[in-house]
């Protein structure tokens, strides 16, 4: 009977161990070697930019700010349509837990995304069809 007790022990803490080991490795890929990287890459693009690198821009720069003031209204109807799932909608932290921490700490910064990496998100396009439509 004292082997099995072992047995399990012996189990556990190798789960334990591994369990360590996994959050330890992936700590050290985000943040000794994942962050100071793109720390790198940020400098670089704010160096290439075509539209410069400052906290705030002109509106001017952009030609499609217009089009956008423009159409306020519709943009607010379609979010208010959104806001009425509010609560359904994922957390921050959820979808990116390695950045909540600085942004909220409660569930009350929401996401939705209407692309994403360039894809326009299908499924959202029908919620809001004069934004994405």
């Amino acid at each position: 009977m004292r082997s099995d007790l072992d047995s399990n022990s012996t189990q556990a803490n190798n789960k334990f161990s591994l369990d360590n080991f996994k959050r330890t490795l992936r700590d050290f890929l985000i943040y000794s070697l994942g962050e100071p990287m793109i720390r790198q890459l940020e400098k670089l693009i704010g160096r290439y930019s075509l539209i410069g690198n400052t906290p705030f821009f002109e509106r001017e720069q952009f030609d499609w700010v217009p089009d956008l003031e423009a159409n306020w209204k519709t943009i607010r109807q379609e979010l208010d349509v959104i806001l009425k799932y509010r609560d359904d909608l994922p957390n921050f932290q959820d979808i990116s837990p390695d950045q909540g921490y600085k942004t909220s700490k409660d569930d009350l910064w929401k996401t939705y995304f209407l692309y994403g990496y360039g894809i326009k998100a299908e499924k959202i396009a029908i919620a809001v069809p004069k934004l994405l439509g």
